[in-house]
């Protein structure tokens, strides 16, 4: 059965029909989203795989010694959403939704929404 995305309603998306690749919790970890990214892209060129999703919580990278590739995850997501059209889809997980509502995210001593922010200032104020 060929592929069929339905939005019924403006933040519900149904999947009819067809195969879905779903990536989470990557936590800024480039190195695994190029992989996933790149598997998408050839599954999709040889009709193997219709869409990727993505379920959230693809930033805040919480290690002190691996560098954070939130910022750089977020952007390169928007461009496959620009060649695939809907066949990308990006939901918010709880490490999205502060910087879309404007309230803090931490675990213990760790402050996950400042560094995101000021990586994203600092990026549109270099552009």
């Amino acid at each position: 059965m060929p592929f069929m995305l339905a939005k019924p309603y403006p933040r519900l998306w149904s999947l009819d029909a067809g195969v879905a690749m779903v990536v989470t919790d990557l936590h800024g970890d480039w190195d695994a989203y190029q992989r996933y990214r790149d598997r998408f892209v050839d599954l999709h060129a040889k009709g193997h795989t219709d869409c990727l999703i993505f379920t959230g919580d693809l930033i805040h990278r919480e290690s002190l010694t691996v560098s954070d590739h939130s910022l750089e995850i977020v952007l390169d997501v928007l461009a496959l959403q620009a060649t695939y059209g809907e066949a990308v889809i990006y939901l918010c997980g709880n490490h999205e939704l502060p910087h879309i509502y404007g309230f803090g995210l931490s675990k213990g001593a760790v402050e996950y929404t400042p560094g995101f922010e000021a990586a994203v200032s600092f990026r549109s104020a270099g552009e």
